[in-house]
């Protein structure tokens, strides 16, 4: 049988005894205080936006009245004083709003304002009662001197971050307040001008109250160019929008994308298209957020696409919901889904916009950020299908768009002409076919129109030259992501163009055999050039006679399959993010190339090569086969490794001084 002195009436055990919970509030205090904000300087916004709602909230019993925040520095006596020209507090009000965590006027304000004049509650920008608490992360005192609209009478209230607060008689005269911050020995840094004037235009630039600091000012933007009512000409906005980035950024802004946003999200602001070079792709691109006005978090990563690593900005969005310390905002809340998927469109649009009525401007920004652009546009569909088109590839006729590339009406080639060509492909040593991609190699078939490309970034010379003599056009490819980014351009046009390698595999495209009563004339000649080069220690280059177009270039240069892969290596090397363990390793493979086999063409329809082809074999001037080589590293930068150099410029020394009469070999 239950005893019932041991249960309650529901059969329970009864309680041994009832009490209230205690809390150590000193403790309690630093706790919150030190560890709910992550910044010292963070009080300064907390204090700002106490001084901004009680403004606003004597502005609902007095309209028209002109607010005004204050502050003041005073390192004598190591204090920071914030005042302003509110609605002040009275006996109740202190009692309620700083003595009680938790508990705010702009809180109770807000609701009741909510059912009543919706666009007023706005204007109120703090959220949780315990923003005074911030000052106790800096200060050893807080001294708050007030008077409320209408009260007769002034009250001091102190706290030293203890349970017990002072509440006495003041001797303020007019409604508002002024809040002393006596701040502690470990935080005197924060007790100079220039660090406070810093903290204003962070977290409290947009507010529409004047802030002054030190009896200067407004240090505060005030009315930012989003809030201001119109522009004589877009001109003169977008003046404005560029002034304020170069405020507030140190970078030079390469476009400012302004944000005007009505639907799904209320958002203002500015982005911009920074002139920073990006280092790798562990960056991205970063905005200050702002809610209702006041600073939330800045450089936050996540906000904007991931492509858009080049870009920065500025963001005030009244929808977003601040974290309870508000250095954050919920990511999860359909106002942050809608807006970074908003900001994401401004960008693309504006991308477009620029490449449609200002070419000059979207050239610069492609010089300035090619490798993200493209790098962007390879790893991520979505900005590839609305932007990809639009990027710009050095080619034969300057810069080109890539969607330009595929606009081609070249026929494709005849097949007698493949034929000789892969008669000719398998007689070149060493030959690699283009290595297929991940999913079966390059779009396009062999009666698709050609769209011609290198990879070999250094030797554009000739190969323009050589598209120039064709009618061609062809796109360098030689950075980082461009082939890539081309194929995958490719595969979204379908099977309407084929991709043709000048520098692999779709060199048959290039050359023609010479004519095969040639073919024993040809092979001495090889033999010759290869002879005169072995003897300046240039034995790794390989000579092949092939004809090609125009006829004025005399020889050009193939590198090897190898060389491809160490050019990127270089470019790897070369990025600062590249692993420094790795680099040792990776300079010492670089340094095998300078004995790579190179293939040197000799041009069957060169007047001069045929000049040489039909001199006597006792009569070819060494020279003269070595400047072969040399003419082709005019336009194959590439291939002037150190060790090629040095053979060259010894002899073209040689040349010289027999040009001049000092002898010299043969």
């Amino acid at each position: 049988m239950t005893d019932p002195t041991t249960t309650d009436h529901e059969g329970a055990p009864a309680p041994v005894e009832r009490f209230d919970m205690r809390a150590n509030f000193e403790g309690l205090i630093q706790l919150l205080a030190r560890n709910l904000y992550s910044e010292p300087d963070v009080f300064v916004r907390e204090l700002v936006q106490n001084a901004h709602d009680s403004i606003r909230r004597r502005e609902l019993e007095e309209p028209g009245h002109r607010g005004r925040i204050e502050i003041e520095v005073r390192r004598q006596d190591s204090t920071i004083v914030f005042r302003d020209n509110g609605i002040g507090m009275d006996r109740d009000d202190i009692h309620e709003f700083l003595s009680v965590i938790g508990s705010t006027g702009t809180g109770t304000t807000r609701a009741r304002l909510e059912g009543i004049e919706s666009d007023a509650a706005l204007e109120l920008v703090g959220q949780f009662g315990i923003g005074m608490l911030s000052a106790f992360v800096v200060a050893d005192r807080v001294t708050v001197s007030t008077r409320k609209l209408g009260s007769q009478d002034a009250f001091v209230w102190e706290n030293e971050g203890r349970t017990e607060c002072r509440l006495s008689h003041g001797t303020r005269e007019e409604p508002g307040s002024e809040i002393v911050v006596s701040v502690g020995r470990e935080h005197a840094y924060m007790l100079q001008p220039a660090r406070i004037r810093a903290a204003i235009i962070r977290y409290c630039d947009f507010l529409p109250l004047p802030i002054h600091l030190d009896g200067r000012g407004p240090v505060n933007t005030v009315q930012a160019p989003w809030d201001r009512p119109g522009w004589p000409t877009p001109e003169a906005r977008d003046e404005a929008y560029r002034a304020f980035v170069n405020r507030r950024y140190p970078d030079i802004p390469l476009e400012v994308i302004p944000i005007e946003i009505e639907e799904p999200v209320r958002a203002r602001g500015a982005l911009y298209i920074s002139d920073r070079r990006i280092p790798d792709f562990n960056t991205a691109g970063v905005v200050d957020l702002f809610v209702r006005r006041m600073f939330v978090r800045g450089d936050d990563p996540e906000i904007l696409p991931d492509w858009a690593k080049f870009v920065r900005g500025v963001v005030e969005c009244p929808d977003l919901q601040p974290t309870a310390a508000r250095d954050n905002v919920q990511r999860e809340d359909w106002a942050y889904l809608a807006l970074r998927e908003r900001l994401a469109e401004l960008v693309v649009d504006r991308l477009i916009e620029l490449a449609e009525e200002r070419p000059r401007r979207f050239r610069e920004i492609n010089r300035w950020h090619h490798y993200h652009l493209k790098g962007m546009a390879c790893l991520h569909a979505d900005f590839r299908e609305k932007v990809g088109g639009l990027l710009l590839y050095e080619t034969n006729r300057g810069l080109t768009p890539l969607a330009e590339l595929f606009e081609t009406d070249e026929p494709a080639a005849e097949d007698g002409a493949l034929q000789a060509g892969e008669a000719w492909r398998r007689s070149v040593p060493d030959w690699r076919p283009t290595p297929d991609a991940a999913d079966g190699g390059l779009p396009g078939s062999g009666g698709a129109a050609p769209v011609y490309l290198f990879t070999d970034h250094e030797s554009a010379p000739q190969f323009y030259r050589l598209a120039e003599a064709r009618g061609w056009l062809v796109a360098n490819v030689g950075h980082l992501f461009e082939e890539e980014l081309l194929v995958r351009y490719a595969r979204l046009r379908g099977a309407s163009h084929r991709l043709v390698r000048l520098d692999a595999s779709g060199a048959s495209a290039l050359f023609a055999p010479p004519p095969i009563e040639h073919a024993a004339d040809c092979r001495r000649f090889e033999r010759a050039v290869e002879a005169a080069l072995g003897e300046v220690g240039l034995g790794h280059v390989s000579a092949h006679v092939r004809s090609f177009q125009p006829a004025s270039l005399p020889a050009m240069v193939l590198l090897p399959p190898e060389s491809e892969a160490e050019l990127e290596l270089e470019a790897l090397v070369q990025q600062p993010w590249f692993m420094e363990s790795l680099r040792d390793v990776a300079e010492e493979v670089l340094q095998q190339r300078d004995r790579r086999t190179v293939h040197l063409h000799l041009n069957f329809a060169s007047p001069l090569v045929r000049a040489l082809m039909d001199a006597p074999e006792d009569g070819l001037p060494r020279s003269a086969l070595v400047g072969l080589l040399l003419s082709a590293a005019v336009n194959a930068r590439n291939l002037l490794t150190t060790h090629t150099v040095d053979g060259l410029h010894a002899e073209l020394l040689d040349l010289i001084e027999r040009s001049v009469g000092g002898g010299g070999s043969s």
